[in-house]
């Protein structure tokens, strides 16, 4: 099964958003429907290789059928790159997705054995139209992402939803 992780809301000088791919979630074995009474840590900086041969990024027995449970993260199709200038006036390139009708796509999941049920918070990059980028923004209690920067410019995500959807 695939999966999109996004984001919705109302966005507000924010051209893209990118965040490490590292997510706390909540998986459900998809053979005997028990949900892993614990958040597990799922992340494309770790590799599951047997013989030598790529397999997935995160793996686990069912604790009540014993069904194997596989997960993979993928970059979306949407990935874009650009440079920006650092302080030095340096050129450095960042890879971001871009927003696009008040949406999100962070990331893509490929599983098997089972899915996520949901993702818990991310710390969210955040590029704004004007080449500014912001790292490791949490979203608050209010489901508000917002912050302001050099000359009263500022930035913001209302209505913030972190949502996992099942796609084709």
């Amino acid at each position: 099964m695939k999966y999109e992780l996004y984001v919705k809301g109302e966005f507000e000088n924010i051209k893209g958003l990118s965040c490490d791919q590292t997510y706390p979630a909540i998986v459900t074995c998809t053979a005997c429907d028990y949900t892993h009474p614990k958040v597990v840590i799922i992340t494309d900086e770790s590799s599951i290789k047997e013989k030598g041969v790529y397999k997935c990024n995160w793996e686990m027995k069912c604790h009540s059928c014993r069904n194997d449970i596989k997960i993979t993260i993928k970059n979306p199709e949407t990935l874009t790159k650009t440079l920006l200038k650092d302080k030095y006036d340096d050129d450095f390139e960042i890879s971001y997705n871009p927003v696009v009708k008040d949406r999100c796509s962070l990331s893509l999941f490929e599983t098997s054995g089972g899915e996520i049920s949901e993702v818990k918070k991310v710390g969210l990059n955040v590029l704004t139209e004007d080449d500014q980028l912001f790292l490791n923004k949490t979203v608050d209690d209010k489901r508000t992402l917002a912050d302001s920067y050099g000359g009263g410019k500022m930035y913001s995500i209302l209505n913030f939803e972190l949502e996992i959807k099942r796609v084709k």
